[in-house]
């Protein structure tokens, strides 16, 4: 293969790697998307079962004030508690229509289509390690991979213009056919052909060569850029991505059920008299955004792998 036609490979298998880049950021967005929805779907769910939660203290509260063992006070802080609430759900409610239409337009369905609130799956928040990423980014990242292609095309053509110093020699052979009329018909003849193209403009010759060098360290010089930018970018995702397991396990596996223990202790002691309504509503109030803090740990470990998995140019095994 020449120089010339091994440049124009290069460069093909360059735009290759751009599309493959195009598709992975693709990927991503729509992940991104997906898991948004699910994390508006678990805090609405979440949420609704607040406000059936705070309904039963109200009527707690109002239960105490009929039998005088506690103040109007009680009843109305309720009532605010579930006014703030109600808001909250309605505007998780109102969110619905804008994170789905984000989602339709990265899957480019209708505008009119109906995505169903989607199903849960348990997420396996598994640890990555952080040399196998860089080296995966390294050796698939299609962005990087692009411009490897781009550095030889540009070797290439230096190769290419290095050639218009040296004398151009063609060989060939011309056959004429004679016109044949009886016997005095002549004979077809050969003959050998030599061309020779000699360099005889080496100013010009020397300054595209010194262009084709200039283009090969600019690309080589945007491929190194490029990775380390990359390199800090899967650096601060992998973080963000181990930082959301820390808060996942310690939601799950500490705060929530201590809070649920302690709400269900505040429930006893307020009907018992030794804890006042505020104690209960702040109990509540606790339960409420750590579960709603957990399921936003759950969505941005899936939101971030999805970024890791575009940066490193493949999907990565976290079972």
């Amino acid at each position: 293969i020449d120089a010339r036609t091994e440049a124009a490979m290069k460069n093909a298998e360059a735009a290759q790697q751009k599309y493959q880049a195009a598709k992975l950021a693709l990927f991503k967005e729509v992940k991104e998307g997906f898991y948004e929805y699910v994390y508006l779907a678990e805090a609405t769910k979440i949420t609704m079962e607040n406000l059936e939660l705070l309904r039963h203290f109200e009527e707690v509260a109002r239960t105490k004030y009929t039998v005088a063992q506690a103040g109007q006070p009680d009843v109305i802080r309720a009532q605010v508690e579930l006014a703030r609430i109600e808001y909250v759900l309605s505007s998780l409610e109102q969110l619905r229509e804008p994170t789905v239409s984000k989602l339709r337009k990265s899957l480019t369905l209708p505008e009119d289509t109906n995505l169903p609130w989607p199903k849960v799956e348990e997420f396996n928040a598994a640890p990555l390690g952080y040399e196998q990423l860089v080296n995966l980014l390294r050796q698939k990242n299609p962005e990087l991979l692009g411009l490897n292609f781009d550095v030889m095309a540009a070797k290439s053509r230096i190769e290419l213009a290095k050639k218009n110093f040296y004398p151009d020699i063609g060989v060939g052979i011309e056959w004429t056919e004679f016109e044949r009329r009886g016997e005095m018909s002549g004979r077809d003849s050969i003959a050998l052909m030599f061309q020779i193209n000699l360099p005889l403009w080496r100013d010009s010759y020397s300054a595209g060569q010194r262009q084709a060098q200039a283009m090969a360290m600019s690309v080589e010089k945007e491929k190194i850029d490029t990775e380390n930018s990359l390199l800090a970018k899967a650096a601060q995702s992998y973080y963000d991505y181990n930082d959301s397991i820390r808060r996942i396990r310690l939601y799950r596996d500490t705060l929530i059920p201590k809070v649920e223990e302690l709400l269900q202790a505040s429930e006893t002691a307020y009907k018992a008299g030794t804890i006042d309504f505020l104690s209960l509503i702040d109990s509540q109030r606790m339960l409420l955004d750590y579960h709603l803090s957990y399921q936003r740990a759950l969505a941005d470990n899936r939101q971030k792998l999805a970024e890791l998995e575009m940066l490193v140019g493949t999907e990565l095994d976290v079972k």
